[in-house]
């Protein structure tokens, strides 16, 4: 076998793909450089393919990006085959981060005090930015809308700060000019006053951000009301600041200020007064005029008219409650005089059991029969409001079904009104929930409410103290009035009393800053004032307390009470006097009226005796028998000077007597 060549065959072994190395997901920032790795082994060689979203974006066992843009992240997919039939598959996530940037950037507001103020703000970035708001370096919110209630106080330039972690916060800004009424006029005097003119001057109040103001209105006190002021004249220029008019002569009036823009009228300023006096003989013809409600016949006749509608008004309650004093009401005897018979009767019991046995049909009918009825399904729902007390304020609520929902508004579990929209002059006991309930009977009803919030005047400082009284200055301390729901505080006004008239006060300074609670200043040589302070919001200054005078301080009413204590007090001696007499007997002479009936010593001699026979033959009769005394009665005489006398008594003790016919009654009570 020397010489002959020979073959040897190798076997083949075929190995399925695996994974050695699988790819890790990633986080890198923008621009940067991004591999992933996969190494797959197997026999054959297996081809590595990745693929994102159904794409192929390479091949190998690496895949590199040399600048990752935010658009590459997302999931890639390693793809290994060999041609056996198995393919295997491993994924990695690609997060590409980048900085923050707006989307939105909010935009300056005007809005009127009391309405709502609204920004918004967004922003996008990988981390997802985190968005705040700032005013004045102080944290007012968070998120991509910033909404609130538009207080004077409130208005400024506002921050949205978007930041997500990488690099510098962004920030964009807009500014909120939130319209209110101006601030009043300050520093008001009158100077030039002379014959039939006054100049009046007046200083503009402190600036605000608010609408600028467009006129002044120039008030006079009314003539015939010291309460009510009049509108004298209107300053069409804002940059005024004095202004000369006539008035009549002999005038003592006082005279304020309002500044007016486009949202309204502030508060009027501090009053000022003024005497002009006109020539000597215009002088003289003045004559000092007696109201009518200080004048005697007027009280006199009031008290008069009080008492006759007093009288009156007893005597018909007096009449109306006899006069329909429950009579029983016989339903039977009403009923047969309406002629309402029996066979009526029966005729609507009848009707009325036919419509019961009409509801029992229909309670069976199926939901298709009944297909007709929807339950009610709101379409508007009321929305939280903020108004100024006194204000106007109204709620709509809204509802679908049938039969037709039936709305009702209720409050703290009270029903307050019904249908679609509910209407308040809202004062501070409105603040609260709202509920809008709609029912129609076909399933449980279904609710919505809003809150409304009432903005008022803040309560007065309480704890008024002055002290460091010296060198004519003094140090005025307060504290702050009970906290309320209302507009916060903004600044204080203090005031001091006039030194010609006692119940008006002028402005003396105004505390800029709602924290401060006491103030130095210096007052006038020689004074000695009263202070008061007034807290300010938003919605504006309280006004001062005005002592009222009871009714029973009044002048009129104590005379009519005086009046009516007087005639009830002359009715009920009247009374008296006339029971007394009219009742009491005259004293009962017995010789004066037996002399003038003629009744002599003789036939009272005569009467007596007989009296005495009387006696004693009571005395005998007493042994005998009923029978015997009855035959030996005697008469007795009468005489015939006189008439029989008849006496017939009363229940009080009084009597009638009554001498024959020729003579007249005679009334009395025995004495």
């Amino acid at each position: 076998m020397m010489g002959k060549a020979s073959a040897t065959t190798v076997p083949t072994v075929l190995v399925l793909p695996f994974f050695v190395t699988k790819p890790r997901n990633q986080t890198v920032l923008e621009k940067g450089t991004t591999e992933f790795y996969c190494n797959v082994n197997g026999h054959p060689l297996p081809n590595i393919t990745w693929v994102k979203d159904g794409v192929t974006v390479g091949n190998g066992s690496t895949l590199r990006f040399e600048t990752s843009w935010r658009r590459l992240s997302g999931r890639y997919w390693c793809h290994a085959q060999n041609g056996l039939s198995v393919a295997i598959n491993a994924s990695a996530f690609l997060n590409v981060q980048f900085l923050s940037y707006f989307q939105s950037r909010p935009a300056n507001q005007s809005v009127q005090e009391g309405d709502e103020a609204s920004f918004h703000c967004g922003a996008m970035g990988n981390p997802t930015p985190k968005i705040s708001w700032f005013k004045d370096g102080r944290s007012v919110g968070t998120g991509n809308t910033l909404s609130f209630v538009a207080f004077r106080n409130r208005s400024g330039e506002y921050w949205c700060s978007a930041n997500n972690g990488l690099g510098s916060a962004i920030n964009a800004s807009a500014r909120l000019n939130v319209q209110n009424v101006p601030s009043p006029p300050i520093n008001v005097t009158i100077t030039d006053c002379k014959d039939s003119s006054v100049k009046l001057h007046w200083v503009q109040g402190p600036s605000t951000d608010g609408a600028p103001i467009t006129h002044y209105l120039i008030e006079q006190e009314s003539g015939e009301d010291p309460v009510v002021f009049s509108l004298l004249h209107n300053v069409s220029k804002s940059d005024v600041t004095s202004m000369t008019f006539n008035i009549s002569l002999r005038t003592s009036s006082r005279f304020r200020i309002k500044a007016v823009n486009n949202v309204g009228e502030s508060l009027p300023s501090s009053t000022v007064k003024t005497t002009c006096q006109g020539t000597i003989g215009e002088r003289q013809q003045e004559v000092k005029k007696t109201h009518i409600y200080q004048k005697a016949w007027f009280l006199i006749m009031l008290a008069l008219i009080a008492c006759v509608v007093l009288i009156s008004a007893l005597a018909l309650l007096f009449i109306s409650y006899y006069k329909g004093k429950g009579k029983k009401y016989e339903v039977g005897k009403r009923e047969r005089e309406r002629g309402y018979t029996d066979e009526a009767k029966q005729l609507e019991e009848n009707v009325e059991d036919e419509e019961t046995n009409n509801l029992a049909e229909n309670a069976e009918k199926t939901p298709l029969e009944r297909r007709q009825n929807l339950k009610p399904h709101l379409i508007t729902t009321p929305r939280n409001q903020s108004k100024v007390e006194n204000k106007q304020v109204t709620f709509h609520c809204n509802a679908t079904g049938h039969p037709i929902p039936k709305i009702t508004w209720t409050k703290d579990g009270r029903t307050v009104g019904t249908g679609s929209k509910l209407t308040l002059t809202v004062s501070r006991g409105d603040a609260g929930r709202y509920w809008c309930t709609a029912d129609n009977g076909v399933s449980a009803d279904v609710r919505a409410s809003a809150y409304l919030r009432v903005l008022y005047v803040p309560s007065p400082p309480i704890n008024v103290t002055i002290t460091d009284c010296k060198n004519w200055s003094v140090e005025l301390h307060w504290v702050r009035g009970p906290s309320t729901d209302g507009a916060p505080i903004t600044h204080y006004l203090i005031e001091q009393e006039s030194g010609e008239d006692p119940v008006v006060f002028s402005l003396l300074h105004n505390v800029s800053k709602s924290d401060v609670t006491s103030m130095t200043f210096n007052i006038s040589l020689g004074t000695s004032p009263r202070f008061r302070i007034k807290a300010v919001n938003n919605v504006g200054a309280r006004q001062p307390e005005v002592k009222k005078t009871h009714i029973y301080q009044k002048a009129w009413f104590l005379i009519m009470l005086a009046l009516i204590a007087y005639l009830v007090l002359i009715s009920a001696l009247a009374l008296l006097f006339i029971s007394y007499y009219k009742g009491k007997g005259k004293k009962y002479e017995v010789r004066k009226r037996e002399r003038k009936r003629g009744y002599t010593d003789e036939a009272k001699k005569l009467e007596e005796n007989v009296e005495d026979e009387e006696a004693n033959n009571l005395g005998g009769n007493a042994e005998k028998t009923p029978l015997e005394r009855r035959q030996n009665r005697n008469s007795r005489p009468v005489s015939n000077s006189i008439s029989l006398l008849e006496l017939q008594f009363r229940e009080d003790g009084s009597f009638t007597e009554e001498y024959g016919g020729e003579d007249d009654l005679l009334q009395g009570t025995f004495v």
